[in-house]
């Protein structure tokens, strides 16, 4: 029988058998939560507390640093411009720039955040501290200014890791699902009446920004594995929700990748939480590395293995999108969910914040009721207008199962309809180590545009696939239905080729892709 949990966010610990609260400080900021039930505010009676300040001191923490300027390189990537809103909100003056103009720099500049096109070292003159991407190499200009000018230079990992020290942290890590995941942890404690902050690697339409800044005592962040960079993190809470083999230009194999997760996870404390996805085997494996924290599985199969255990039943997936489901913990129906998002791996994300919400102490009718209202974050089969009548979607799958998982959750949002894709590949690295897996997920799409490879950060090497390579390899499945893309700006040519009216089309890759398919939408005037 799973243990009964705390009337408040806080840690169960299994081996005292009580229940250990993160921050005993603070309480939500409404008495009352669904249902008409109280929460007890930790300040009231006898105990001696007082009530907390609008900020914890954590919050603090670099704030009498606020005057200081901040210069962010590659400023204009998901984790990048959470992390440049983050500092302005702590006080402190931020500029950045990116190699190439985007919505993302034009938005930040609408907010104060001055971003600039192209890299140039006049950028760090009279800054006092240098981030940078991950993806910006060593001998960029800036870097190496920075470097002559004595000033500072932290990785964007760093940075992220020192702003959030001394708060009470929720990490969410895993191949796939880390932002959804991620997002909804964090409304669900927004919800609870937490007023958390939470780092998001895309847009929250709630929050309308990948970052929430709070003035409760925890933080929610996604943990990239990317470069190492979820190694800076020191949650009391991590979640992997899956490990599979991604990223080969940071990791030769895939015992390399599991064992930078295997590190990220021995970040947690004695006696933290670690919240695994148990239908992936490696993340299951991960269980065995810390045996003096509290694990909790989750999954759509049951495991057996795993004593705290949550699972869903009876899954049936809407027309038109959405899920409805039953949740059960330790074997016993807690809630019905009717929930927003499409497909069955985002069942599994759901699952995901349950098992979240508990340990944290948040009761499942305010998950639930966070779920009904949750359509997802920014490029996550997100809806973004119409193609000559056939509905087109933008989705950030550039990984073989997430295409799969995307295709999937079309099929049985429209079901009887012909699934049409557009894919951009990201990365040589990626295209050469995963191109069989492509070439199988592609092929469960009933019509194909394939555009060239978008190289990110890299330079092709001797060997390396192309676009044409993979699209040669993909064609013979395809029957015909198929068309190459050696440029975006040819999208609506290649389109008419093989999507028609009644149609689901569905515009993934981590490029340019998206932009070229908005832009595209918006000339044709065809919204919802």
């Amino acid at each position: 029988m799973p243990p009964t949990w705390p009337a408040r966010p806080g840690l169960w610990c299994s081996a005292r058998k009580t229940s250990t609260v993160l921050c005993p400080s603070f309480s939500p900021s409404s008495t009352t939560r669904t249902g008409g039930r109280k929460w007890r505010r930790p300040w009231a009676g006898s105990t001696g507390r007082t009530r907390p300040g609008p900020w914890p001191t954590w919050c603090w923490r670099r704030l009498e640093m606020g005057g200081e300027r901040v210069h962010l390189v590659g400023v204009g990537g998901a984790g990048m411009s959470a992390l440049a809103r983050l500092y302005r909100a702590r006080g402190y003056r931020v500029t950045g720039c990116d190699r190439a103009a985007s919505p993302v720099l034009d938005r930040l500049t609408r907010e104060g955040i001055p971003a600039a096109v192209g890299h140039n070292p006049s950028h760090v003159v009279g800054c006092d501290l240098l981030v940078v991407s991950a993806a910006v190499p060593a001998a960029n200009p800036e870097v190496e200014a920075a470097r002559r000018l004595g000033i500072p230079v932290r990785k964007r990992a760093e940075a992220l890791g020192e702003l959030l020290a001394g708060g009470t942290g929720v990490a969410v890590a895993g191949t796939h699902g880390k932002s959804t995941t991620t997002a909804l942890i964090g409304l669900i404690l927004e919800a609870a009446g937490f007023d958390p902050t939470c780092v998001v690697g895309a847009d929250v339409p709630a929050w309308e920004s990948n970052l929430r800044v709070g003035t409760g005592p925890y933080w929610v962040a996604e943990a990239d594995e990317y470069d190492h960079s979820f190694l800076t993190l020191r949650p009391e809470v991590a979640v992997v929700t899956t490990v599979e083999y991604d990223h080969p230009d940071c990791f030769g194999d895939f015992e390399s990748l599991y064992r930078a997760f295997a590190a990220f996870v021995r970040n947690l404390p004695p006696g933290g939480v670690l919240i695994v996805g148990a239908d992936s085997p490696a993340a299951r494996r991960l269980a065995g590395e810390r045996p003096d924290v509290r694990v909790v599985g989750y999954g759509l199969a049951e495991r057996p293995e795993f004593a705290d255990f949550w699972t869903a039943r009876n899954i049936r997936l809407r027309p038109g999108g959405g899920a409805a489901f039953e949740v059960l913990h330790g074997g016993r129906m807690v809630g019905r969910v009717e929930s927003a998002l499409p497909g069955r791996h985002n069942v599994a994300n759901a699952l995901a914040a349950f098992a979240g919400a508990a340990v944290l102490g948040i009761p499942a009718d305010v998950v639930a009721s966070v779920l009904s209202r949750f359509a997802g974050v920014g490029r996550r089969f997100e809806p973004i207008g119409r193609f000559r009548g056939a509905p087109v979607f933008s989705d950030y799958a550039h990984h073989p199962t997430e295409i799969r998982a995307t295709v999937e959750a079309a099929r049985a949002a429209f079901p009887g309809r012909r699934v049409v894709g557009v894919f951009q590949p990201h990365t040589f690295s990626r295209t050469r180590a995963l191109f069989a897996e492509f070439v199988e997920a592609l092929g469960t799409l009933d019509g194909l545009v394939l555009g060239e490879i978008y190289p990110a950060r890299e330079q092709p090497r001797p060997g390396d696939p192309t676009g044409a390579t993979l699209f040669a390899a993909v064609e013979g499945r395809m029957g015909g239905r198929a068309v190459f893309l050696p440029d975006v700006s040819g999208l609506a040519e290649a389109l008419a080729q093989v999507a028609g009216p009644d149609d689901i089309i569905l515009v993934m890759g981590a490029g340019d892709i998206d932009e070229a398919a908005r832009r595209l939408v918006k000339k044709q005037g065809n919204g919802w």
